[in-house]
């Protein structure tokens, strides 16, 4: 049984099947302004609002966040396919929004299958210690 576990730790480990991609579409970059008591980033005579702006760094409760600051450049984008638009700080390529924003979720569905393998063997013990 500990075999098992063992090699589908190994076979599933690093798999690309759990990825999902973030699809990163990117609008454009620039600073942030105030005005009338309203936060925005003017790209190609289109103004977008930021309410949030990701920090390019990470935490154990997911993506770090920060309020918008007068002056500050950031990259406008979309992800996942989504309609609204999502900013993050700093000149960001499409590639480094790619990278920062695909997940993947091998972990999950290792430590599923080892659950469901202990619930497994849990019920077989008690079944097989009845019988001795």
């Amino acid at each position: 049984m500990l075999m098992m576990l063992v090699c589908l730790g190994f076979c599933l480990t690093g798999c690309r099947w759990f990825e999902n991609p973030a699809n990163a579409e990117r609008i454009g970059s620039g600073y942030i302004q105030y005005d009338k008591g309203l936060y925005y980033v003017e790209i190609d005579s289109v103004r977008y609002s930021p309410d949030r702006i990701y920090t390019n760094s990470s935490s154990r409760d997911g993506k770090n966040t920060m309020d918008p600051v007068n002056g500050m450049e950031v990259t406008c984008f979309r992800i996942h396919g989504k309609s609204y638009v999502e900013f993050i700080a700093g000149n960001q390529t499409e590639e480094y929004l790619e990278d920062y924003f695909t997940t993947n979720s091998t972990a999950i569905v290792v430590l599923c299958v080892i659950l469901v393998l202990c619930v497994i063997y849990g019920v077989f013990y008690q079944d097989l210690k009845k019988h001795l």
